[in-house]
């Protein structure tokens, strides 16, 4: 694999993941952009190389859509007996096979949201676990909250998305930021954009693509 293919992947598992592993999930190119730091016709060429290996599917839409992803289990391959078996073959295979391997991952997180961890836990890390408000303000700013920072942490939480609270942290972060006045402005200005979750970041960010092309 290339590196930019190996970039991608891991980009896509992780948009994968955060959206609690649907079967297709859409991805705008802008947003794999950022998250790879790769250019849009290295991103053609890196997702072409993932198809072609049997690691993902894609199908491009029309209009203002975005490209329709799906990662192929590396178990789906193990479970056939055929090492003949055509590309084609392996994705008509992962339907019915994708959410029984993933499931294990999937649903240990959901069962202990609900019944096993106190309201503090909301937001997850790029591995699915579970992230206290604490952890989110530690990780993020590299600093130990005081208890009001993680109260107001936690209200964030409860009153936004996790995933986009976690993106405003790693952007305020990144700009040097590191304090929760700043996040709050930033999901101010998402929601003033009509951005209420990641999703409508991808829809958002692909938009604003095609009006810069």
């Amino acid at each position: 694999m290339s590196p930019s293919a190996i970039a991608l992947w891991h980009a896509l598992m992780s948009i994968d993941n955060k959206a609690r592993w649907p079967r297709d999930f859409s991805v705008a190119i802008s947003t794999l952009r950022s998250k790879t730091g790769i250019g849009k016709d290295a991103i053609y060429t890196a997702r072409n190389q993932l198809k072609q290996k049997g690691r993902i599917a894609y199908r491009e839409r029309k209009g203002n859509q975005s490209t329709l992803y799906h990662i192929i289990s590396f178990a789906s391959g193990l479970q056939t007996q055929t090492p003949t078996q055509t590309p084609t073959q392996v994705p008509t295979q992962t339907p019915t096979q994708t959410p029984n391997n993933n499931k294990p991952n999937q649903t240990k997180p959901n069962q202990t949201n609900n019944d096993d961890v106190d309201d503090g836990a909301f937001a997850r890390d790029e591995t699915g676990k579970l992230l206290t408000p604490g952890i989110l303000f530690t990780e993020c700013f590299q600093q130990t909250p005081s208890t009001i920072e993680i109260k107001h942490c936690s209200q964030l939480l409860k009153m936004n998305d996790p995933d986009l609270v976690e993106f405003a942290f790693e952007r305020a972060a990144e700009i040097g930021q590191k304090n929760l006045a700043y996040v709050r402005g930033i999901l101010n200005r998402l929601h003033n954009r009509g951005i209420k979750d990641m999703g409508d970041m991808a829809d958002y960010d692909m938009s604003h693509e095609r009006g810069r092309a």
